[in-house]
Formats: C-alpha cells, structure tokens, sequence
C-alpha cells in the first residue's frame, strides 16, 4: 500500500469538488480510467440517464404524509378524507416495494451521469483453473452536506430509516380510523396522536434529503477520494503498475533521557563502595559549624546529547569564521570548615558533701549530721539510709 498516498496526492491535485451530474465528474471519471489503465484492466465509462429531481419526491411525499396525519383529526369530513388520502399513499408505495414493484419516481428533467468500470477478463498464463472475472466500480462523485450526520442522531439514521415504512403503515391504520364515526371521540384522538408519532421517522428523513439539495458540497473525508486511493492501492498489489513510489521521510524516535537518580559514593580506586550490612553501627561525625551559604547559580538542564565542536563544524550551517564556545556553570569551592569547639570536661559523678548542700534554694547552715549522711549517700549512689531508730 506504498502507493496509496501518492495516488491520493494525484487526486488532490487533479480532481477538485466534482458533485454529480456535471463537467466535473465527467472530467474525474476519466483521470480515474486512465490511472486504472496502468494496472493491465479494462477500464470503460458507462454513461447513463437520471432525474435531476428523484431523491426530491420521496421527501415531497412524506412531508404530505405528515399534513394528512394532522388535517385528519380535525373532525371535518372533508378534510378527514383528504387527510387519509395522502397519508395512505407512502403506505401503498411501501407495498409495492415489498412485492418487488418498485414505483417510478422519476420526475422533471433527465441528467447525464456515469459510471467508471474496470474489468479484469482472468486469461493469461498465471491464471488456474477456478478464476473468474472481476469488476471494479469507483464511486467518485463529491455529496452535499446534510446536517443530520452530524448530530447526535447520526449513529441511528439506520434504524429511523428501517422502520419507516412500518411506520407508514400505522399512519394509514390511524387515519383510517378517524374515518370511523362510531368509534368514540377519545379512542379516535388517541389514534390521532399516535398516526402523528409514526410520521417522525419519515418526516426526520424527508427534512435532511431537502436541505441536502441545497447545501454546499462536503470536503474533505467524505469527497470519496481517500477512498479511490486506496482501491487504486489494492490494484497496485494485486496488478502492479511499475511505478516507484515517492520516498517519505519517517518520524525517528526521540532519544530517551534516562531519569535522575541519587548517585552513589565513589570508592577512592573508582569503584562504589558496598553496602553496609544491616545493623551496623553508624560513627558520629564530629559537630561543626554550618559554613556560610554562598549562593550558585544553577546550571542550565542539557537535554539530548551534547556534542562537540566537530560535530557541529560538519554539518555545515555555521560560517568558517564562526567561533564555538561551551557555557559551564561556575564552580564554586568549598569554604574551610571552622575548627571544632574545645569540649569541657564532664563534672564528677561524686559531688562532695559540701557543694551538695550549697546547692538548695535556701541556705543549709546548722543542718543535722544525719542529713549531711543522707545527701553524701545519695550523691555517691543513690542509695537511701535507714533513719536510726
């Protein structure tokens, strides 16, 4: 499928907004012939006869069926009559379509249209015996926009488009009824306000076939050109062409930068130094003072691969003249640690007896011989003296 996007590149520039039943599509239809003349098929224009008006009649006819279903209800006989008449007329035409009559709509002036066709007649020296012929059919003409395919209904147009000719149906059955004098007036508005209901499909799709025949045409995805390209593509596989599709550049994958992480300390012979088992006691650095904080200006983030001054001297973008230069973040030195503080001597676990009672709130002159026993005992060892009896 190399050539799938050369071939879309092609119509883009060859094949321009072609709606159908113009010069345009006259014009497309031949650029695409003759692409799939290059792959040994049989390509022809097959021109045919279409209204310029047939996917109009189909929404006329419904939006009549919807006024039928409501002028039916009104009570008047007249109008009643006239009202089941044309609400009965989608339901007999969705009859006829069953049975396998199916009417013609055809009405107002015939335009002229084709159809490009490719055939592959399965003769030759590589073809076995089971091979059959193959038809190729490009659907190239550029559609108007319609709005209900980009609405939150879209997914469901299917659907709304299936059940209504059963819907149809039942608009004929309500206004049937409304017909029916005997049948009481609440029944019969009950079966007023339901043939009103099964209109919506029809209706729904009869408003979106109208504004598509006057809105602009669409572009983009939906111009059918994506879609010619990749049939040719297939072609190309399947019949090959001989031509060489245009080399592309491809997107290179970015480098990945390995993430960050805490580095490990570097043994003195320049390896990292093992782990240390668990448990293991950990020394006490010796306090010293905080140095003094020096502000640094951080270095700027690399990113990629830095290279060097020959390698940007061969790709050729800078002047012979032209000088390289690398911006390093400064180095800043480490101020000297201060010298640790002297340590004082820890004081006596003993305190003499003396000190010991100097050392209260309030002084202790004229205290008891007993009392100067107690506190030398508690100062040595904390052990308490039985009192003398």
């Amino acid at each position: 499928m190399a050539m799938t996007h050369d071939y879309l590149d092609y119509l883009n520039q060859r094949v321009g907004i072609a709606p159908a039943n113009s010069q345009e599509e006259l014009q497309a239809a031949e650029t695409i012939a003759s692409l799939m003349g290059q792959h040994d098929v049989e390509p022809a224009i097959e021109e045919f006869d279409v209204p310029s008006v047939s996917g109009l009649v189909p929404a006329i006819i419904s939006i009549a069926m919807f006024l039928g279903a409501l002028v039916s209800g009104f009570g008047v006989g007249a109008l009643t009559l006239i009202g089941f008449l044309l609400a009965a007329v989608p339901a007999v035409l969705a009859l006829l379509r069953a049975f396998g009559r199916e009417p013609s709509l055809a009405i107002g002036p015939s335009t002229r249209s084709q159809n490009v066709i490719a055939v592959h007649r399965a003769t030759g020296p590589l073809v076995v015996k089971g091979s059959r012929p193959i038809v190729v059919v490009a659907h190239y003409d550029t559609p108007h926009e319609n709005f209900l395919y980009s609405t939150a209904i879209a997914p469901y147009l299917p659907l709304v488009s299936r059940v209504s000719a059963p819907c149809s149906y039942a608009v004929a059955v309500c206004a049937f009824v409304q017909l029916l004098g005997f049948i009481p007036a609440p029944a019969r508005i009950v079966f007023w306000v339901l043939g009103i209901l099964a209109t919506l499909p029809s209706v729904l799709l009869a408003v979106g076939a109208i504004y598509e025949r006057v809105s602009p045409c669409t572009l983009g995805a939906n111009d059918n050109k994506a879609s010619i390209a990749s049939l040719l593509g297939v072609m190309e596989n399947v019949r090959p062409s001989g031509l060489v599709p245009t080399p592309r550049p491809t997107a290179e994958p970015e480098p990945e930068i390995p993430e960050e992480g805490p580095e490990e300390p570097a043994s003195e012979d320049g390896g990292y130094l093992a782990a240390e088992p668990a448990g293991a006691p950990v020394p006490e650095e010796p306090a010293t003072a905080p140095a003094p904080s020096v502000p640094v200006t951080p270095a700027e983030k690399v990113v990629g691969v830095r290279h060097g001054a020959e390698v940007l001297r061969a790709l050729g973008v800078l002047p012979e003249d032209c000088e390289i230069e690398y911006d390093l973040p400064p180095v800043v030195e480490a101020a000297p640690a201060p010298e640790p503080a002297p340590v004082r001597a820890a004081a006596p676990a003993t305190l003499p007896i003396d000190a010991v009672i100097g050392m209260g709130s309030r002084p202790l002159a004229g205290a008891h011989p007993d009392d100067r026993v107690r506190l030398r005992a508690r100062a040595r060892g904390g052990a308490r003296l039985r009192e003398p009896a």
